[in-house]
């Protein structure tokens, strides 16, 4: 069981810049505007890294973006709002190796450069002003999937504020498992949720078996 206030274990999300807490990110881990490096370009150079994907279609793409945790963030657009700059309409699985956080990954894109801690968490963990999810997915290799039983289970996570209004919600689980689909398609038969943060452990554990009849995995460590 897990103590209130504690991190799930195999997490280190990180979600916000200049060290503002948010209970997405665990306690302890630096802010995401730790470290002013570099943006890198599109390193469409022969040999040159790449900075993102906008489609995650095999595996080995993991190994071209992940962390040494086996970690990848991602940034896509909500349904339904007026797309912006520099995600726009596209998923956008980035390089941990080149930006390790999301705002310096963001300021390194075309149209990103102006973006403030405050711009990102208004784009991205206040509901009214959401126009971008933004998480975590990794594969978890030994881990068996919810529904099959097999090993390998591509767990992908959402940051929220703990605030009211914009605490996680049932929908938006099921949007970001949309958006796993759409921009995952390689782990379709290998998603699942999983919270990262006791409040949305909670919001989680009571709907597994709802999001279930919707093909809709869950795992809760």
């Amino acid at each position: 069981m897990i103590t209130p206030r504690r991190a799930l274990p195999w997490q280190a999300l990180c979600c916000l810049a200049l060290g503002l807490a948010v209970t997405a990110c665990p306690a302890g881990e630096g802010g995401e505007g730790e470290g002013e490096g570099e943006g890198e370009g599109e390193g469409e150079g022969e040999g040159e890294p790449v900075p993102f994907l906008e489609v995650l279609d095999e595996e080995a793409d993991l190994a071209v973006l992940a962390d040494e945790a086996g970690a990848i963030k991602y940034l896509a657009p909500v349904d339904g709002v007026a797309t912006q700059a520099p995600v726009g309409d596209r998923c956008l699985f980035q390089n941990m190796g080149l930006q390790p956080f999301h705002l310096l990954f963001l300021r390194s894109l075309e149209g990103g450069e102006g973006l403030s801690n405050a711009d990102y968490v208004n784009l991205v963990l206040r509901r009214a002003t959401r126009a971008w999810w933004g998480g975590e997915v990794r594969l978890l290799a030994s881990t068996a999937h919810p529904f099959t039983g097999l090993p390998g289970t591509f767990a992908w996570t959402l940051y929220t504020e703990d605030s009211a209004g914009n605490r996680l919600i049932v929908d938006d689980i099921r949007a970001g498992h949309a958006v796993m689909l759409r921009c995952a398609p390689a782990f379709a038969s290998r998603l699942a949720f999983v919270p990262s943060t006791n409040e949305q452990r909670a919001t989680a554990a009571a709907a597994r078996d709802l999001l279930a009849d919707e093909d809709i995995a869950v795992f809760i460590p």
